[in-house]
């Protein structure tokens, strides 16, 4: 009778199902630790510390609800130095043998919290009008905001609507006679976007509410469509310039946005601004009037972690996703990412249908690191 083989390695599907069942019930300091799991087959305390820069007592709290779930296993081993000293020292390893057992759990932990939901929510009165007095249960004030608007919220993603005219860098795209996509007027003659808004495209400067014809309304044909040459229908170099047909006339109304001058680092944590006509929430219509927020630069390396090979560090930007207290949605693509009064970046991607997603960030790509093929193509003369 033959020996069965050892696994001497972890197979690469069970490490995707580790990260994807931490991303999905556990929060950002549990995927990071995990990653480094994932690296390290067993790793000692003090490396995890070094490595993630975390204070012990966060650590051992991270660590400590994922050994409750039976996820992550902790060894101590008593360690001699080469003076005789000894020390005792906490070893972490993912503990793959049960790992599908507790994805079973959590799933089907869900499935009953579901159920219970849906079962109580066509019963019990949540919502009571203030003008009528009448109460609804879930299900019927679900519907009624369906019917009014699309969504219980009213602005992008938790903002406000822009004072009419104060972002006068602002373009709206239009494809036919509907809003495609934002942009930004970078000279008189150009209007920098994604690339992935490429379509026939008309521009609309000095805006405030789209469906109304304002007089301070121009529209603009476009001459010629430069996208980044490096840009593979995907998600990496997304950007574009729109060479116009006519310069814009620059007025009260309708300005440009100064470029950064370098490609300098972009510090974490910093409030910046975005502002367009997209969606108020995933699947729902756009806004007439412009909208803005304000949102946090998010680490790049946490922005790593979550969007994988899909995101990269040298030139690309994200923020924090907090669902209905700010971000952007589908129909801000093109549009600006402003930190402390530049322009720093240019919206890209969300995940797809789920914008309003608080554990994946938005994704920008970063205006600096562009400068130089930005210039380039400005420069060149029909």
């Amino acid at each position: 009778m033959t020996e069965p083989e050892l696994l001497t390695e972890v197979p690469a599907a069970l490490k995707r199902l580790a990260k994807q069942v931490v991303r999905g019930f556990y929060g950002m300091d549990h995927a990071l630790a995990l990653d480094v799991l994932i690296r390290n087959p067993c790793v000692r305390e003090e490396d995890m510390l070094e490595l993630l820069k975390f204070d012990r007592k966060q650590l051992r709290s991270v660590l400590n609800t994922l050994k409750g779930d039976k996820f992550v296993k902790c060894r101590m081993r008593v360690e001699t130095a080469p003076d005789g000293k000894t020390t005792r020292h906490n070893y972490y390893f993912i503990n793959y043998r049960l790992l599908v057992n507790v994805v079973k759990y959590k799933l089907d932990h869900i499935r009953r919290r579901i159920e219970t939901d849906e079962r109580d929510s066509t019963n019990r009165a949540s919502f009571r009008c203030p003008c009528c007095s009448s109460a609804f249960t879930d299900l019927e004030a679900n519907q009624l905001f369906d019917l009014m608007t699309g969504a219980s919220d009213s602005s992008i993603l938790g903002g406000q609507e822009s004072k009419p005219h104060s972002r006068k860098y602002m373009v709206s795209l239009l494809k036919g006679e509907g809003h495609h996509c934002g942009g930004v007027l970078v000279r008189k003659d150009f209007v920098l976007t994604a690339a992935h808004c490429k379509t026939k495209l008309t521009v609309l400067l000095g805006a405030h509410n789209i469906k109304k014809k304002e007089k301070s309304q121009q529209r603009i044909e476009v001459d010629k469509y430069h996208v980044h040459p490096k840009y593979k229908d995907g998600y990496d170099y997304d950007v574009m310039l729109l060479k116009l047909n006519t310069n814009a006339i620059l007025n009260r109304n309708v300005k440009t946005i100064g470029l950064p001058k370098k490609d300098g680092k972009i510090p974490a944590n910093i409030k910046c601004l975005v502002a367009g006509w997209g969606m108020l929430a995933p699947n729902t219509h756009g806004p007439d009037v412009l909208m803005e927020t304000t949102v946090k630069i998010q680490f790049p390396h946490e922005c790593k972690s979550l969007w994988g090979n899909s995101f990269n560090t040298s030139h690309m930007i994200c923020t924090h996703s907090s669902g209905k207290k700010g971000g952007i949605c589908q129909g801000d693509s093109g549009g600006p990412l402003i930190c402390n009064s530049k322009l720093q970046g240019i919206t890209a991607f969300t995940l797809k249908d789920k914008c309003d997603n608080p554990k994946m960030p938005h994704v920008f790509m970063k205006v600096p690191y562009f400068i130089p093929w930005i210039k380039n193509v400005m420069q060149i003369r029909d």
